[in-house]
């Protein structure tokens, strides 16, 4: 009874790691949805010339989870409510910061980018998506140090955790 109890503690503190782990390598993996996201935006703003509710329609349907249920539920408040873009921009982006595994910074560049949505020209906007995929380039390449050096170290804590734990209550 006892041995199982100690590979419980060892398996639940090694899952625990596991999944800090995994929360650095979602952030870096949907920092890189964000740029891919802006790309598409870019080519469908500036050349296509499509409209903005229109291209989130777009985005839904070309990019994988979680950003696709973003854009579907984007385009679909911009439908229903008569709220200003920026403000339901912003509104789903905090309703989807845990889902992105943003932090605070990540998350005031895309607010930022919001703000500017549908109120310049073409050029205006192909300037602003240029200077916020620089922003999300930047912060991408700390998520992706901050992955290699805090994924492996929280694991290696998780693991070691629970084999602690576990001498401890022998």
């Amino acid at each position: 009874m006892k041995i199982i109890a100690i590979l419980l503690i060892i398996a639940a503190c090694s899952v625990i790691g596991f999944e800090i782990s995994n929360g650095f390598a979602r952030r870096t993996k949907n920092l890189r949805l964000w740029k891919d996201a802006l790309r598409i935006m870019e080519a469908e703003i500036v050349y296509s010339q499509t409209p903005v509710t229109q291209v989130f329609r777009n985005l839904s349907k070309q990019l994988p989870h979680p950003m696709k249920e973003f854009f579907e539920q984007l385009s679909k408040d911009m439908a229903s409510e008569r709220m200003d873009l920026y403000e339901i921009w912003s509104k789903k982006i905090e309703q989807f910061t845990g889902v992105f595994h943003l932090k605070s910074e990540d998350v005031e560049i895309l607010k930022q980018f919001g703000r500017t949505l549908g109120k310049y020209d073409i050029l205006q906007h192909e300037k602003q998506i240029q200077l916020t995929m620089t922003h999300l380039d930047r912060k991408a390449t700390e998520a992706n140090e901050q992955n290699a050096k805090f994924g492996k170290m929280s694991r290696a804590l998780g693991v070691l955790s629970g084999i602690f734990i576990a001498l401890l209550l022998l």
